[in-house]
C-alpha cells in the first residue's frame, strides 16, 4: 500500500463520490478509480460499495478509514517534528552557566528563545565557571555561559577544544556590609585595605576576579589584603551581609542582594569582567544550538 493510495481512499470516503474526490484531488476520475481498484486487489478485500446514494465504505473499508486517518495524522505530525528539528524550533538544548549568567542574562535570554522555539526541551545546569567549561568540553552541555577576566586569555587557554566568544562586559561594584551605609559613593579602595576580602576560588586555567583585583592593588601600590575563597560570587553574599568581608561583583548583585547589603561604585578604575559563550570547537552544532547561539549573540549586550 502506498500513502498516495490511502489518501485517495480517504478522499473518496469523505466526499462519498469518485467524481467529487477527483476534483478535490485535482485529478481525473479514471486514474482515481484504478488506484482504488489496485488497493483492493493488493489488500484482498472490497473497500467501497457503489449505490444510489453514492459511494460507501464496506466494513473493511470502515476499519481502513479509522486506521488510515490515524496513520496520515501521525505522518503529518512526524513531518512537523522533523521540520522543527531542522529549523531549531524543536529538540533539546542543554546550557551550563555560572550563577552570574544564570541571574543576569539567562532569564531574559530563555524567555526570548522559548517564545520563538516553545517546543525545545531546555536543561539548565548551574556550575562553577571551570566546571561549565568541562561540561561543554565533555558533551554534558551544548553551550556554556561564564564570566571571565578576559575572553582573549580564555581563548589562549582553551581555544583548541572550545570556541569562545564574548557576550558582554560587566563592570565591578563594591559590595559591602551594612555598616558601610554612610560611606560615600563611589568608595575609595584605600578605605577597604583593612577589610577581609571574599573572592572566587582561583583556577590556573580560568582568569577571574582574583587576577583582576591583584592587578588593581599592584597598580595602586596597596598590599594584598587577607581574603577567603568561595566557590562562586553568590556564595559571598551572606558572608558580606554578616559583616565577614567585602567583595566586588557585577551589577546583577542588586537583583539578588538582601536590602541591608551596601553596593557602591569604586573610585579607582577596575577592569570589568567579560561574559563568554562557550561551545565545542569540533562540533557541527545542532540547529537548536545554532538558533540559541545566534539569538544570544544578537541580544546580549554590555554592562549586564
Amino acid at each position: 500500500m502506498e500513502l498516495r493510495q490511502l489518501r485517495y481512499f480517504l478522499a473518496v470516503v469523505a466526499s462519498g463520490s469518485f467524481s467529487r474526490a477527483a476534483v478535490a484531488l485535482h485529478m481525473t476520475q479514471p486514474p482515481l478509480s484504478i488506484a482504488i481498484s489496485n488497493l483492493e486487489k493488493e489488500l484482498g478485500v472490497q473497500l467501497l460499495t457503489r449505490g444510489r446514494h453514492g459511494v460507501r465504505p464496506t466494513r473493511a473499508g470502515e476499519h481502513l478509514e479509522k486506521l488510515g486517518t490515524k496513520i496520515l495524522a501521525d505522518i503529518d505530525e512526524m513531518g512537523r517534528l522533523l521540520r522543527g528539528v531542522a529549523d531549531g524550533s524543536r529538540g533539546r538544548l542543554s546550557i551550563a552557566a555560572e550563577p552570574i549568567a544564570t541571574v543576569s542574562v539567562i532569564p531574559a535570554l530563555l524567555s526570548r528563545f522559548t517564545s520563538e522555539a516553545p517546543d525545545v526541551d531546555i536543561v539548565l545546569m548551574e556550575s562553577h565557571p571551570h566546571d561549565v567549561l568541562e561540561h561543554v568540553a565533555h558533551r554534558r552541555a551544548d553551550v556554556g555561559l561564564i564570566p571571565t577576566a578576559g575572553v582573549a586569555k580564555l581563548r589562549e587557554l582553551h581555544g583548541e577544544r572550545l570556541e569562545i566568544s564574548r557576550w558582554g562586559r560587566m563592570p565591578l561594584l563594591a559590595v559591602l556590609p551594612p555598616h558601610y551605609r554612610e560611606h560615600p559613593d563611589p568608595i575609595d579602595l584605600h578605605d577597604l585595605t583593612a577589610e577581609h576580602w571574599i573572592l572566587p576560588i582561583r583556577h590556573p586555567r580560568l582568569p577571574g576576579i582574583q587576577g583582576i583585583m591583584e592587578g588593581v592593588w599592584d597598580e595602586l601600590g596597596l598590599p594584598y589584603p587577607d581574603y577567603r575563597e568561595v566557590s562562586t560570587l553568590q556564595t559571598a553574599i551572606p558572608l558580606i551581609s554578616a559583616g565577614l568581608g567585602v567583595a566586588v561583583m557585577p551589577p546583577y548583585v542588586r537583583q539578588v542582594a538582601p536590602p541591608d547589603l551596601v553596593v557602591r561604585a569604586v573610585l579607582q578604575p577596575i577592569p570589568p569582567l567579560e561574559g563568554a559563550i562557550v561551545q565545542r570547537r569540533e562540533d557541527d552544532p545542532q540547529q537548536t544550538v545554532r538558533r540559541f547561539l545566534s539569538l544570544a549573540r544578537s541580544v546580549l549586550v554590555d554592562d549586564v
